[in-house]
């Protein structure tokens, strides 16, 4: 038993199971919007909602691991970044990364068929964009990540195609959804790839990575991080109750103004400071959205 653990414990750490709340918070938070626009919810079609996340995440994080192998043998003061360190420390190799990303992209593929017994015409096409925007952010031709787009994708993939597709799957269609209310958690995950990158900013300058750190540096892109976050907080307010957007509102605005000096403990800081925001926003938007406060 002990060696089957040991052999599938890389795996797992490959999969970053912390940052899972990146995919599984919008899925709920579109499923949240149906239930409030429409009164739509079923347990079945949450339970595949929040299935898919967990594959689309091993699927992204593994091409991801594969594509990013010489910038985190390169990365020394990774910390929450960095990838997932099973390659450069010798867990895995970058090819069986690759190969094993084929599984979860088989798996997101078939329940999407699966679906259409259920009229969820439009569940494949999700599939195939998830699929790619996996692909295209770290992996040629596109690698978006590289060219100074990362964080774009990630908030258009993440804020955008995540909570459409999870609110489709309740309703049944794209009808009522309140598009507007999306805005914020596009800027959301916007933020928090600039923040996520600020570790990672000279093993990127070395490899040609262009992440925000890189093309704007360290303190004014902890500016940005604070200041793109605070405009979320603000416009959440025009759509949630003042407390889903005050206490996170304030923190960011604290973030963005407070001066700063570059240490490692200092961006530590910032980023917990920063996800803990993030996290108060889409939880407790959630929270009200299914009128649980």
């Amino acid at each position: 038993m002990f060696a089957v653990v040991e052999k599938v414990k890389p795996w797992i750490v490959a999969a970053r199971p912390v940052g899972h709340g990146m995919l599984a918070l919008p899925m709920l938070w579109g499923q949240a919007a149906a239930w409030t626009v429409t009164g739509h919810f079923s347990w079945a079609w949450f339970a595949l909602a929040q299935l898919l996340a967990v594959l689309i995440q091993v699927h992204t994080l593994y091409l991801n691991d594969y594509a990013d192998e010489p910038l985190d043998r390169d990365n020394h003061d990774y910390w929450l970044s960095g990838g997932s360190r099973v390659i450069p420390d010798g867990q895995l190799t970058g090819q069986q990364l690759y190969r094993a990303s084929f599984i979860p992209a088989a798996l997101i593929l078939l329940l999407s068929i699966a679906a259409l017994a259920y009229d969820r015409a439009w569940l494949p096409l999700f599939a195939v964009l998830a699929l790619l925007a996996s692909a295209s952010y770290s992996l040629p031709p596109a690698k978006t990540a590289y060219r100074g787009l990362g964080e774009l994708h990630q908030g258009l993939s993440c804020g955008l195609a995540l909570p459409l597709c999870a609110y489709y799957l309740q309703v049944g269609s794209l009808s009522g959804f309140p598009w507007l209310w999306l805005s914020p958690i596009v800027l959301v995950f916007f933020a928090s790839n600039i923040m996520t990158a600020l570790p990672d900013m000279e093993s990127d300058a070395r490899g040609g990575k262009r992440s925000y750190p890189v093309r704007f540096g360290l303190v004014s892109s902890m500016q940005h991080a604070a200041f793109i976050s605070l405009l979320a907080a603000v416009i959440a307010a025009c759509f949630a109750p003042l407390a889903v957007a005050l206490p996170p509102a304030l923190l960011f605005l604290y973030l963005g103004l407070a001066p700063r000096q570059i240490s490692v403990p200092n961006i530590k800081r910032f980023m917990l400071l920063t996800i803990a925001g993030h996290l108060w926003l889409m939880v407790s938007w959630v929270a009200d959205l299914f009128g649980t406060i």
